[in-house]
């Protein structure tokens, strides 16, 4: 059985905690006002998901780029990006150690966080979920163990380094697919820029890292 080290732990209990309890207010549930649960039903996108700019340029907050990656949309969403965190942030927790790993979690999310923002060619609506900075810990973990075998759904395993690669570029390749405007479905309400920019973020963590001695510590 998967032992969960601490951070690990406490990012999965709390995104699990947002979620529910977001859920729960929405639901009238909570012995909350009906005033406090309209307020949250109308603007809870607005000061937990992330806005793209330009489109999202009067509902952006710098909050987002934090809250965005604690807040999910539905159960399927939230429970597959626990279950990664858990199997790929266990491993590198342990390798990096509690603070470092946590530096580059929440770097990872706001990088990409930014790019969204700001560099995002084609998605247009609020984005929301830990895939972002879990996209980081996937290109850390290939960065620490590049040919450590990783499967990924119903695929056979493959070295950790291809996995990666193979993610981005066909992350690359559906944000160029938005960008021709085709109906792309389900996979159309992804942000695959979000995935792109959070792989760039875990390896430009380990770059920058060289480079600042104080991100070691």
């Amino acid at each position: 059985m998967l032992r969960l080290t601490p951070i690990v732990k406490n990012l999965i209990i709390l995104n699990v905690i947002v979620f529910f309890f977001l859920n729960l207010i929405m639901m009238g549930i909570l012995p909350i006002s009906p005033r406090v649960v309209n307020f949250f039903v109308l603007h809870h996108n607005n000061y937990l998901g992330l806005w793209p700019m330009p489109a999202g340029a009067n509902a952006f907050h710098p909050i987002q780029l934090v809250t965005s990656f604690f807040s999910h949309l539905d159960l399927f969403h939230i429970l597959f990006n626990m279950l990664a965190l858990a199997s790929l942030g266990t491993s590198m927790e342990m390798v990096m150690g509690p603070r470092r790993f946590l530096r580059m979690y929440l770097f990872a999310g706001v990088f990409a966080g930014l790019m969204i923002t700001f560099f995002d060619p084609m998605y247009g609506g609020v984005v929301l979920g830990a895939s972002t900075a879990i996209s980081g810990v996937l290109a850390a973990y290939a960065v620490q163990f590049p040919s450590t075998p990783l499967s990924f759904f119903f695929l056979p395993p493959i070295s950790a380094r291809k996995l990666v690669i193979g993610v981005a570029v066909i992350s690359a390749v559906l944000v160029g697919v938005q960008m021709l405007g085709r109906d792309m479905g389900g996979l159309g309400r992804i942000s695959h820029f979000g995935h792109l920019t959070g792989i760039v973020g875990g390896v430009l963590y380990f770059w920058l890292e060289k480079r600042l001695p104080f991100l070691r510590n």
